[in-house]
């Protein structure tokens, strides 16, 4: 076993650990895709000695439903089966495939960070789960970027983006629900309250 799969293999171990941390958060559906994906992949890839590329849309598709008001696939649950169903069909297609992947992770970074910023303006508390795990998408966004422009090849690389998502897997893995309240806004507004009395 090379350098390469040792890094693989870990990934994939170390990503099965958040799906069980948030089981019960709000997060539990998106780390138990990432969860099941990866090992569902390998196996596919490694019995067949192929890249269940088809898979991958109806997979961000998923992922991004999410994240989305329910009431949305509620009411168009038969529409959304037959789309998955034609972009699956369509799905060797690797330029689909890419810009599925872009606009999903564009989508869930983009609500992500609204709802970071909404909880900080809110209720005064810096969200660090949702903050990480808008890097995380962020990364994700750069790694298909790379795609596009060929940089995936490279042999470093695929050593530094492994890396990084072993470190990602880590921290989910040991770190739940993080609020950090923010006592200095707090500060701020009582100083103001104080001023226009």
């Amino acid at each position: 076993m090379n350098w390469m799969e040792v890094l693989t293999y870990t990934s994939v171990a170390v990503w099965i650990f958040p799906a069980i941390r948030h089981f019960k958060n709000r997060f539990a559906s998106y780390f138990l895709l990432y969860a099941v994906s990866d090992p569902l992949m390998l196996f596919f890839y490694y019995t067949f000695n192929q890249d269940i590329i088809f898979l991958k849309i109806p997979f961000y598709l998923v992922l991004l439903s999410t994240f989305l008001p329910k009431k949305i696939f509620n009411r168009n649950k038969i529409i959304l089966f037959v789309v998955i169903t034609l972009l699956s069909i369509l799905g060797s297609q690797f330029s689909l495939v890419l810009e599925v992947k872009i606009i999903a992770h564009t989508i869930i970074f983009m609500i992500l960070l609204r709802d970071f910023f909404k909880e900080y303006v809110n209720f005064a508390y810096l969200n660090m789960l949702v903050l990480v795990i808008s890097l995380y998408e962020l990364s994700a966004l750069f790694k298909e970027f790379s795609q596009v422009l060929g940089i995936e090849k490279d042999y470093y690389y695929f050593h530094m983006t492994t890396l990084f998502q072993i470190l990602f897997g880590v921290f989910f893995s040991l770190v739940g629900e993080w609020k950090m309240k923010m006592s200095s806004r707090n500060y701020l507004a009582s100083q103001e309250e104080n001023v226009s009395e």
